[in-house]
């Protein structure tokens, strides 16, 4: 009888602790969790200049890919007008030619003009 007794003594010991450990269980995986958000917390308000970074540029990048259709348009026309602006370019060129060789293109004239003066006499 006398190890019965102990028996149920011991199993009731051990169901006892069983109960008692589950809350302490449960708390520690809760504890664990505030301890994990913490730190990740933590973290974050060391990091934040960075994210602050990388949303800027995340918004950034989105607004890139929003207007990239315009860009990719005012491309389009770029390539269209190249001609005209090449055309351009060298009338420029050639009237800043001009603009050089001017006085030769005045002498010119005039010889030219003394020539036909002098055939007429």
């Amino acid at each position: 009888m006398k190890s019965f007794s102990q028996a149920l003594c011991v199993t009731v010991l051990a169901a006892a602790s069983l109960v008692v450990t589950a809350p302490t269980e449960v708390r520690r995986d809760q504890y664990d969790v505030t301890m994990k958000c913490q730190a990740a917390y933590a973290d974050l308000l060391e990091k934040r200049d960075q994210y602050d970074v990388t949303m800027k540029c995340q918004a950034a990048y989105a607004d890139l890919l929003e207007k990239r259709d315009q860009y990719d348009a005012a491309y389009a026309d770029l390539l269209e007008k190249r001609d005209q602006y090449d055309v351009t370019m060298k009338c420029q060129a050639a009237y800043a030619d001009l603009l050089e060789k001017r006085d030769q293109y005045d002498v010119t004239m005039k010889c030219q003009a003394a020539y036909a003066d002098l055939l007429e006499e």
